[in-house]
């Protein structure tokens, strides 16, 4: 077995917003646009300690501040409107084209970053019952976007998202249950609303839930349902899934069967979305097998932070 103790810290990606920045920078590599991706990468830094010889292991999660923001197009507004809050179709029309122009203000598409503006439309979109406003909404009070920090509102718009069945905003409310942002800690309340998210999908949900089930943390140890959410996680593309499904497989288990192939094709899939321990542990499998690409995944783990990677690169020089 290659796993020992370790301690970690695992901040969940910002998924959609960083995504669309990223996209965004790579067409325009502007002072703002850099700005934007410094500003995620500062809230997603990861601190981890390594052993020599171990790959590493996310054992447990650490949710911090983490509230996404869902982008035009990522989720589809017309699906999500409450009928019972949107008394007119003319109204939920309006109430996505506030939400949409909102968005554009927000992420500085077609237009000058303006986040007052941005908070006014997707507020007049919040108040007219749009879920997905209202869950980023309460993201804009929650990371100070344009708006002095106000846990107690991001509370309110995103019980009023969650409310409607908005699986991000259910997965942004469990956080603040979890950490106890305004509201007292209460996991087995986070548990829930993971749950609700999970059900419908959302990758980051079921990466939480699936820890929770792995390790028995407020809800009964189950290791077959914490793979059968790492996997409908790992499906969407989520690297921090597919680098716990390589870990399990990597040693074998009661539930499955020790997999070396599919632990390195899932270390691959994730160390190429730029996990940094995805790449370390990548960089080890070559360099068991005595392959040069050992080098550039060492290498890449290293200009990520993972500082144990230069003395496995000066191993590699002996």
């Amino acid at each position: 077995m290659l796993a020992k103790q370790q301690k970690s810290l695992v901040l969940l990606v910002l998924m959609s917003i960083k995504v669309r920045w990223m996209q965004l920078l790579k067409k325009n590599e502007n002072k703002e646009n850099i700005k934007k991706i410094q500003w995620v990468d500062g809230i997603l830094k990861v601190q981890i300690d390594f052993t020599r010889e171990n790959c590493m292991k996310l054992k447990y999660l650490i949710l911090i501040s983490l509230l996404s923001l869902s982008t035009v197009g990522i989720v589809s507004c017309t699906k999500q409107v409450s009928v019972s809050s949107i008394s007119s179709q003319s109204q939920e029309s309006d109430a996505e084209k506030n939400y949409d122009e909102g968005q554009k203000y927000l992420l500085g598409e077609e237009v000058t970053q303006d986040y007052v503006k941005a908070f006014k439309l997707i507020k007049e979109a919040a108040d007219a019952g749009l879920p997905i406003a209202q869950n980023n909404l309460g993201a804009i009070y929650m990371n100070s976007l344009g708006v002095k920090q106000d846990k107690e509102k991001a509370f309110y718009w995103l019980e009023k998202s969650a409310n409607q069945n908005f699986a991000e905003a259910q997965y942004n409310l469990g956080i603040m249950y979890d950490q106890g942002f305004y509201v007292q800690k209460d996991h087995e309340k986070a548990l829930e609303l993971f749950k609700k998210s999970a059900d419908q999908n959302f990758a980051a949900a079921q990466f939480n839930l699936a820890n929770a089930y792995l390790h028995g943390n407020g809800i009964a140890k189950d290791e077959k349902k914490a793979l059968e959410l790492y996997e409908k996680s790992a499906d969407q593309n989520f690297a921090k899934a597919q680098y716990n499904l390589a870990d399990i497989y990597l040693d074998g288990s009661d539930e499955v069967p020790q997999d070396e192939k599919a632990a390195f094709e899932l270390y691959k899939k994730a160390a190429e979305q730029n996990l940094p321990e995805a790449q370390y542990n990548l960089g080890l499998m070559y360099e068991r097998g005595l392959n040069a690409n050992a080098r550039y995944w060492y290498s890449k783990s290293l200009e990520n932070g993972i500082s144990q990677a230069e003395e496995a690169l000066k191993r590699l020089n002996e």
